[in-house]
């Protein structure tokens, strides 16, 4: 929820999902989300710097597909525990093959299971249920921080990030609940205007 199509409904929300990363994420040129819904699988690209576009949810399944059948080139796991409200997060990762160039990584925080109004074509739903929905990214967007460059088949990285979760927060902003949280990272080439995500994990609190 960033700014496009975002806004709280007027006398009906309970809640206001916009961020400032979500925004930056949403406004990034080179990812041209310009309609909703619509997804950029792993950023993938038809050629360097021109991504993929799946405006049509129905043929998201197909391409994750077609997707997983490629070998994969690096193993990703994440650790991430609560303790008296800070978030303590490590990302590991092992190259499975030669990988040149440079990487980067990203990490997401996200949470699932609020519900409020939602818009739909001609009509809204008042109990819809949000999920996955961007609360913080703990590196840089759009892009991610800085990994690692010309990684060799069974080279290894961890990286450590901590956030203290708000608690003083305005009645239109979400209560952060630690059992609907989730984190999620991936690896992304750097050198493209897109950067394709080559490998990605997700780790539920």
């Amino acid at each position: 929820h960033g700014a496009f199509l975002s806004e709280p409904i007027a006398n009906k929300s309970k809640y206001d999902f916009r961020n400032e990363d979500a925004a930056v994420l949403e406004q990034e040129p080179s990812f041209a989300l310009q309609s909703k819904p619509a997804a950029m699988i792993d950023r993938s690209e038809v050629f360097l710097g021109q991504p993929i576009i799946k405006d049509s949810p129905p043929s998201w399944g197909n391409f994750v597909e077609e997707l997983l059948k490629e070998d994969q080139e690096l193993e990703l796991s994440i650790d991430a525990i609560v303790d008296n409200g800070v978030l303590e997060v490590t990302v590991f990762g092992t190259a499975l093959v030669d990988l040149p160039g440079n990487y980067n990584l990203g990490v997401y925080v996200t949470q699932s299971h609020i519900v409020d109004y939602q818009k739909t074509n001609g009509s809204t739903i008042s109990d819809f249920e949000f999920n996955h929905f961007l609360r913080k990214s703990l590196t840089s967007v759009p892009y991610g921080n800085i990994l690692d460059s010309d990684l060799v088949i069974g080279d290894s990285f961890e990286r450590n990030f901590t956030f203290t979760l708000p608690t003083d927060l305005d009645p239109m902003i979400p209560e952060w609940k630690v059992e609907d949280l989730e984190v999620v990272a991936y690896v992304s080439r750097d050198g493209g205007t897109v950067a394709p995500i080559i490998q990605a994990a997700k780790k539920k609190l």
